[in-house]
C-alpha cells in the first residue's frame, strides 16, 4: 500500500466521505408542521419527554429528546407463518 497509489487514494477518499456523512446531523430542522400527523405544544408534552432549553454551540435554542417507541405487540397467531419477526 503506497500513499500515491490511486486505489489507496480512492478508498481513503471514500472512507473520509463516509465518516463525514455519519458525522453530519441525522435530523433536518422542522419549519412546517403541516407535514406531520401529530405535534405537541410545549405545555402538552407527554410524560418522559425531556426539553433542554439551554442554547447550544451549534445554534439550537432548544432540543427535545427523541422518545423511544414502545415494543410492538406480538404477532397474532394466524399470521405467524406469513410474517418473519426478524424483519
Amino acid at each position: 500500500m503506497r500513499p500515491n497509489d490511486p486505489n489507496v487514494r480512492r478508498e481513503a477518499t471514500k472512507l473520509v466521505q463516509y465518516l463525514r456523512d455519519i458525522a453530519a446531523p441525522a435530523r433536518a430542522d422542522v419549519v412546517d408542521l403541516g407535514e406531520f400527523e401529530r405535534c405537541w405544544w410545549l405545555a402538552d408534552l407527554p410524560d418522559g419527554v425531556r426539553l433542554r432549553a439551554r442554547p447550544g454551540r451549534d445554534g439550537d435554542l432548544m432540543t427535545v429528546d427523541q422518545v423511544r417507541l414502545p415494543a410492538p405487540p406480538p404477532c397474532p397467531w394466524p399470521l405467524h407463518e406469513h410474517v418473519d419477526e426478524k424483519q
